[in-house]
């Protein structure tokens, strides 16, 4: 691929969500991740609006579990990746199987506008590598 079409299409991608970085607040944002379960972006004030570029580190984990509260109209469950722990007899030690009452990270109509971007191929035509 040449040079110039490359940087057209980082262009095209990047810079609305550095805009709706810009327009959100970069605090407010922060904010925002760490309700839906993102804990390794700590001070706001270390970050620019790079952040949407990838200049702030994310567990992968992390990105998962928050993903989950779009699914779940914005209420966010912790993460619980050992549901059950048994000792060598099969006796059950911890049972994590229910989870505790969840947060409400996000507005569930902000919730279910996500999760229809997300779900629809159409919406999410400008950063698919199909165009």
């Amino acid at each position: 691929m040449a040079l110039l079409p490359c940087v057209k299409h980082w262009l095209d991608h990047n810079i609305p969500a550095v805009k709706a970085l810009s327009m959100a607040g970069i605090e407010d944002s922060v904010r925002t991740a760490r309700a839906l379960g993102i804990s390794t972006l700590k001070d706001p004030a270390q970050y620019g609006l790079s952040l949407v570029l990838g200049s702030g580190e994310v567990k992968l984990v992390e990105m998962a579990n928050a993903y989950e509260s779009f699914a779940n109209g914005g209420q966010h469950f912790d993460q619980t990746p050992i549901l059950k722990l048994y000792d060598q007899k099969g006796v059950v030690m911890e049972d994590n199987t229910k989870p505790d009452k969840p947060k409400q990270a996000l507005d569930a109509q902000v919730a279910y506008l996500m999760a229809d971007v997300l779900s629809d191929n159409d919406a999410r035509s400008l950063s698919s590598a199909t165009t």
